[in-house]
Parts: structure tokens; sequence; C-alpha cells
């Protein structure tokens, strides 16, 4: 079974700054760079991230949602190292929303797809294998389109579209060489907000899930092989789901789904049972306005975390997963004017997941790079006075920052303070009593918050 993952350029305009580094274990750190921008277009709706000309990094696609005259896409090219050349500029239908990538002629590269509610059509344009695009035309949908999926759902080799939107879902089969039939429409995809394909139920056969924003339901349609599909399951989540992504949250080898909920500021996750039903929805807050969703290890953990934009508070929630399904309280990442699509992929080569966004308010494309790796520098924890010496100067330090509210050290590319020394979220009695025996018994060193931690020190308990 063939499927292809789903998202919901002009100057660089790189901003000055050290990275955003926040805390979401003991032991992973995330941390991403000050954005860099690049200009799109009017409206940016959604965006997607591939190796569209076969050099191995992965470039940037935005669709943009313009005046009638107007709606784009914009591709961007890689550079190699999370830098983007201008854009390459093509026109598509009215009012074009969102976009899928797969090698939809079976050429060897990627292809793209775009939904134009407006034109009620869906706009596919072939790759030359360098990343550059031609038009291979318009396909009606009959269904004023809002979201697309892409898989084999006929089972004859090649991959056919998913369309769904205000009226239902339209199934454009594939011919084998990148053109499309007249749709199949099933109405039980109305008010569609968005849609992923997966084999949710295990019998080798892509199935679809539908978020729907005014039903405050996710809808899943199983598919049959022949692109067709059976009864629809509905299952209730957050209030005005707007987005929808699936990936394996729990480890079990079954796909599991999550939406960001527009109305109710949070992310839904559920977990498959194994057999393509669902747990109950677990709400997670998220901030104001979920746009748009997508999932990556951003933590390196190894267990897929949850990225989410948020169009009204201008900002990325990052949902740090427990790797078995539950998520940590949500990390803000601030970023520019009414954030609408997130897209997550190594972009600089340099193996963690970076982010991208569409910023629908301010015309750009924004690049925020995971700094994880590379950033994250805590010079010498316990060091209050920075005279590159763990003293008794620094073990007063330390004591008034844990008992009578003394200054701290803080240094931006560390996620804790310098008093913190043994790297448990907050300088207290503890690191009081660790940097004493550091300094006058011959302790340990303190803990390296970009290092996994030392295994816990027995420590006496406070009278």
């Amino acid at each position: 079974m063939k499927t292809a993952t789903i998202f919901r350029g002009m100057v660089i305009v790189l901003l000055a700054g050290l990275c955003l580094c926040a805390s979401t274990s003991l032991a992973q750190t995330s941390c991403f760079s000050p954005p860099a921008l690049y200009s799109a277009s009017y409206s940016p709706r959604s965006i997607a991230v591939a190796d569209i000309n076969g050099d191995g990094a992965r470039d940037m696609i935005i669709a943009n949602d313009a005046s009638e005259a107007l709606s784009s896409v914009s591709v961007f090219k890689n550079y190699g190292d999370g830098s983007f050349a201008p854009s390459q500029w093509y026109l598509t239908g009215t009012y074009s929303s969102a976009l899928c990538v797969a090698d939809i002629d079976a050429d060897g590269d990627v292809d793209l797809a775009i939904t134009n509610w407006g034109s009620n059509d869906v706009s596919v344009f072939k790759n030359d294998g360098g990343g550059n695009f031609t038009a291979a035309g318009a396909f009606n949908t009959q269904n004023m389109p809002s979201t697309v999926a892409v898989a084999d759902f006929d089972g004859d080799g090649d991959l056919d579209l998913a369309v769904a939107g205000g009226m239902g879902v339209s199934i454009l089969k594939n011919n084998g060489t990148g053109s499309f039939s007249t749709p199949l429409v099933d109405t039980a995809g109305s008010s569609a907000s968005g849609m992923v394909a997966a084999d949710f139920d295990g019998d080798g056969h892509p199935d679809l899930a539908i978020s729907k924003s005014y039903r405050n339901f996710v809808t899943i349609l199983p598919g049959n092989g022949e692109g067709t599909f059976g009864a629809q399951v509905n299952y209730p989540v957050g209030t005005g789901p707007s987005s929808i992504v699936s990936a394996d949250f729990n480890a079990d080898n079954h796909p599991d789904l999550a939406t960001g909920n527009w109305t109710s500021d949070s992310a839904s996750v559920m977990l498959n049972n194994g057999d393509g039903t669902f747990a109950t929805a677990v709400q997670y807050p998220a901030g104001g306005w979920p746009s748009a969703i997508a999932a990556a290890d951003l933590d390196g953990d190894g267990a897929v975390d949850i990225a989410v934009a948020n169009y009204q508070s201008e900002d990325i929630s990052i949902l740090s997963n427990n790797g078995i399904g539950g998520f940590a309280p949500a990390i803000t990442v601030p970023t520019g004017s009414r954030p609408f699509g997130v897209a997550a992929a190594d972009l600089d080569g340099d193996t963690d997941l970076d982010i991208a966004i569409a910023e629908n308010g301010t015309g750009y494309g924004a690049v925020y790079l995971n700094c994880r790796v590379i950033a994250c520098i805590c010079p010498n924890q316990g060091d209050l006075n920075r005279d590159g010496v763990l003293d008794v100067f620094d073990v007063n330090g330390v004591i008034g920052a844990a008992f009578s509210g003394g200054p701290d050290t803080v240094d931006v590319n560390c996620p804790v303070p310098r008093g913190d020394v043994n790297f448990d979220q907050g300088t207290d009695v503890f690191d009081v009593i660790d940097l004493i025996t550091t300094v006058f018994s011959s302790g340990p060193n303190p803990v390296n918050p970009c290092q996994p931690p030392r295994a816990a020190s027995t420590r006496p308990t406070p009278k």
C-alpha cells in the first residue's frame, strides 16, 4: 500500500539572536532558533516539506489562499543547510487551501496537488525531476474542497486523491499517468477541515480519518480496497477540530490520531485499539485557536511529539510524548502573525527535526531550526559569579537564590539557571547540599542539563 504524508521566498530575513530553549524532561531539551523568514505570497494557508529536486535536502512548499486571481503555490529549494532560495511561484485555482506532496505520475519524483475551494477543483503539478513544476490540469471535485490526502485507494499500484470539503469526500482515481477520472463522491466527508489516509484497521487497505470542525468529531471511513469505503464511525474530540495528523504515538505499530481544536484551544489524542477503533480522545491544552498540527520526534527521545500552530495566540505549542502516548504540558514557541500551517522535518541535515510554518498574516514561510543538539550550552552550573571556579562564594549565591529570593544566573542557551545544579527544575535546598558536597567534599560535578542526568544521589529529607 502506498501512502504519502499530508500537511495542513525574495530575501531571507534571518533574525539575530540565540536559541529559545525549554526543558521537556530531565534528559531531553527542545531548543529552536529564532525564525528565518521567506517571502511566499498573500495569505499562506498550508505547508509541506519534501525533497523535490533529489539533492537529499528537504525543500519547502506553501499553498497561498489569496484573491481570486492570485492564489498560488510557492516552492523554496533548500540550499542544504536549512536556508532556502527565493521562491518559484505557480498560479493555482481560486482560493487554494490544502496541499499534498507525492509521486502522482510514478516517475520517481515528488509532484504536487493543491485544493481550490473557490474553483471547486484540485490543481496537479508535475515535477521535471529538478524541482520545477508544470501544471498538469485542474480536476473537478464537486465538493468545495478544503483538504486532501493521497494513497492507492483502489489497489492498482498508483496514487489516488481523496479530497474533502463542505459537501463530502471526492475520490479521484489515478489513470496511471497522473491524470484523474471523474470523482466518486461520498457525503460522509461533509464539513471536513482536515484529513489523513492510513491503514487504521490493519487490513492492507488505506482508510480515511476526517476532522469535522462544525460537528466536533473525527469520522473514520474504512477503505474497501477498490476506491470505496465502508460505513462511517464517528469519535468525539475537542470543540472545532481544525486539523488532523496520524502517527504511532504509543509505539504499538498501529497508527493513532491527533487533532488541533480551534474552539477549545486544545489538541485531542486518539489512540488506536489495534483494530481500527479508537480509545476516548484525551484533551491537552494548546494555544489560542489551533489551526494546524504536525507529529514528529522533536526532542530526540524516540517518541513522536506534537506541534500545534495557534492562529490567535501566534505561537506553536509543542507537546512532548512520554513514550506511551501521553503528553507533557505544552512548551510555547512564539511565531509571527497568524500561523496557519505547520510541518516538521530535518531541514538543515543535522539529524534533529526542525519546524516550518505558514504565516497567514505576514505572507512568510518561517523556519525554526532545532538546536537541541548544537545550541544547548550550560557553561558551568553552580558558578553563579561567573569566575570559572566553584567555591564558597557560589555556595552563598545558591543559598541566597534558594531561600532569600536572591539573584540566580541565567545563560540564554541553557534551559535552567546556574543555581539548579542537579537539574530538577528549581533552585532549592537540594542544590545547596549538592554544591556544598562538590565544593568542600570533592563530590560529583553539577549535572549538565544538555546531557542525560546522572543517577539521583541519596539526600537527607529536609526538616
